[in-house]
Formats: structure tokens, sequence, C-alpha cells
């Protein structure tokens, strides 16, 4: 898992509490109105898609899918001070660090992304420990939190295993081809075996520390 310092373990436990206040708000609108690129609704699916648009609810980021250089509503590119105004109160970004904005579910999963040097956003990430790779965001195949290296491996086989730079990990890493929408890493903690992070970065590997 990517290494942030006490300062975001501190901020991201306030911000559930909003995240859940946020949600709950929005549940009473009749129609919760998305206000993401129109990029992050027009994509492509395969036939067989485990996962589709159909399965996102713009408001529960839990539920958002992975895909096209985007996760759900936060897209690769995009200008990071837009996008964060764009969201919704349940997002904000992390005191003391520059340009890195958060979303955190109750159940202990966590959406970041970071703005880079021009402005735009460069890297977003989903992670957190779960069982069931259905409570949180997934690619089109199905693939998430708690999903196994082989069921990447299956779902993925060009994908490629690197050791992290830093730390004990281990990554698989999946492109689509298209250098905008950087790179998906699926992380393997040391001595672990299933997914507890995935990023999309254009870096040549997510950011260890991103509050550094």
């Amino acid at each position: 898992m990517l290494r942030f310092d006490p300062r975001f373990a501190l901020f991201a436990g306030v911000l559930t509490t909003v995240a859940v206040a946020g949600c709950a708000s929005q549940e009473g609108d009749a129609t919760p109105s998305p206000t993401a690129s129109s990029s992050t609704t027009t994509m492509s699916f395969p036939s067989d898609a485990a996962v589709t648009m159909d399965d996102q609810d713009p408001a529960d980021p839990a539920t958002w899918v992975i895909h096209g250089g985007a996760v759900g509503l936060v897209q690769m590119g995009d200008s990071y001070d837009a996008t964060l105004e764009e969201l919704s109160d349940a997002w904000a970004p992390v005191e003391g660090c520059d340009d890195v904005a958060v979303w955190s579910g109750g159940d202990g999963i966590s959406i970041w992304f970071v703005g880079g040097s021009s402005g735009d956003i460069e890297t977003i990430a989903v992670e957190g420990a779960l069982g069931d790779p259905a409570g949180g965001p997934r690619t089109p195949v199905g693939i998430g939190l708690g999903s196994t290296r082989d069921e990447v491996r299956a779902a993925y086989p060009a994908s490629e295993e690197v050791p992290a730079a830093v730390g004990g990990a281990t990554y698989l890493r999946q492109s689509d081809g298209e250098a905008a929408d950087g790179a998906l890493f699926f992380e393997l903690a040391e001595g672990e075996d299933r997914v507890s992070s995935l990023t999309l970065t254009q870096r040549d590997q997510p950011p260890y520390e991103p509050c550094a």
C-alpha cells in the first residue's frame, strides 16, 4: 500500500465522517447530477464486461469503474482544481499536501488523486483492505481491491510484474497504450497475494509518499 505520513491518516479518519454525511444528503436528492468531464460517460466496454457504467453511482465512489484513464468521475489529465470543485463535499484536499485530494469511505476504502506541476491530474489511486472486490471500485473485468494475483494475471495476461522502487511490494503493471491514460498498477504488498491498491499514474511507478 502507498505510504502517507501521519497527518494523512488523521485527515482520512475525519473525512470518513464527512463522506458518510455527504452520501446521506445526496440520497435525498431525486436526481443527483454527475459533475465529471464527459469523457467518463462515453467509454466503450467489452461486450462481456463484468462491470459497466450502469453499475456506477456517481454519488458513491465505492461503485466507480476504473477504465480508460479514469476512476469514476476523476479523469487523468483533467484539471486538478476543476475536478475537486466539481466533486461533492465528501472530497477535500489533504491538509499540508500540495494538490492531493481524497475521499474516504466508511469501510476503509480511500480514493485520492494528485495534480502534477502542470495543474492536471497525473495520479489516481484506490486503496484499502477488502475481501470482496465488489465492495469497491473495479475494472470492467471485475478486478479490484482484494483480487488475487492469479485473478489479475488471468484478466490481464500482458501485465508486467515489477518490484516497487521503495519498499517490498510488487506491482502488476497494465497499460492500454494511451500515454494520457497512464498505466494501471495493481499493488501486492510484501508477502501478500491480494491487491491492496490500484493506481493509475503517468509516472514510472505510483508515488511512495504523495504528500512528500
